[in-house]
């Protein structure tokens, strides 16, 4: 969305705030996040959890363990961190998307079915299938999951992970390589993005390098309100990886 982290936290200075017409909007003063780039990540604990490295394409794998190891060296201290409901969220997130976004919408779809695009029509007509014992099941994984969480991030600063599991398809192509085996892409596109949006937790991603022409990105995911945390790593690592903000080739033809 920025150019750089540090615009990404001045946008975010400017957007963020509470809202007393969003009913999941919570009354706490915004923060300074410019001023916490501290351009030091010394003694910063960064937790590794083992599931967000299985069963990825191994150039994306190789490319955020080398930030990994990069931020090692600025000073920062790695971790094993450990979340056992995390295979779980991708089926709590989905189910709570479908099941609420077809409830928001449920008088439109009925009065106005023809108004919708065929994608968002097919989700929509999706999020009427689960039960209130499927919801509710999601809802409980929502919980557990969120509680581990903050068991976690009472161990470490913050958790890195591959923002996606895989290399980008071409546009319109519905299926990937993944490391030699066709998978379909979207079954894998939340994988690892959506169990922080199903707890509502801040994170950043970062380029951390280039996987067959094409740029490989490191999420960085922090405690609820933990912004400036989040983009004080994002921050000193870019910085000390000028040569990443290059255009990917496939840009540059």
């Amino acid at each position: 969305m920025t150019k750089t982290v540090e615009d990404a936290a001045y946008v975010l200075e400017a957007i963020a705030g509470y809202d007393p017409k969003d009913p999941t909007s919570i009354d706490v003063l915004s923060a300074r996040y410019s001023s916490q780039l501290t351009e030091s990540i010394k003694g910063v604990k960064i937790g590794i959890e083992p599931y967000f490295f299985d069963n990825v394409d191994v150039e994306v794998e190789k490319a955020v363990k080398n930030a990994v190891s990069s931020l090692e060296r600025e000073g920062a201290v790695v971790e094993t961190v450990r979340i056992p409901t995390l295979p779980y969220a991708q089926y709590a997130e989905m189910i709570t998307i479908i099941s609420e976004a077809s409830a928001i919408h449920h008088q439109n779809l009925v009065e106005r079915e023809e108004d919708f695009g065929d994608d968002v029509r097919f989700l929509l007509k999706l999020g009427e299938i689960p039960s209130a014992v499927d919801y509710l099941q999601a809802q409980q994984i929502r919980l557990k999951l969120g509680r581990e969480l903050v068991e976690t991030f009472n161990k470490v600063d913050v958790l890195i992970t591959p923002t996606l599991p895989l290399l980008p398809p071409k546009i319109g192509q519905d299926t990937v390589l993944l490391n030699g085996k066709e998978v379909n892409f979207l079954d894998h596109i939340i994988r690892f993005t959506g169990p922080f949006n199903l707890t509502g937790l801040p994170a950043v991603t970062v380029p951390c390098g280039f996987a067959k022409e094409l740029p490989v990105g490191m999420q960085i995911v922090g405690p609820a309100f933990g912004e400036g945390k989040i983009l004080n790593v994002a921050d000193v690592f870019e910085k000390s990886h000028p040569e990443l903000k290059q255009k990917p080739v496939v840009l540059r033809r």
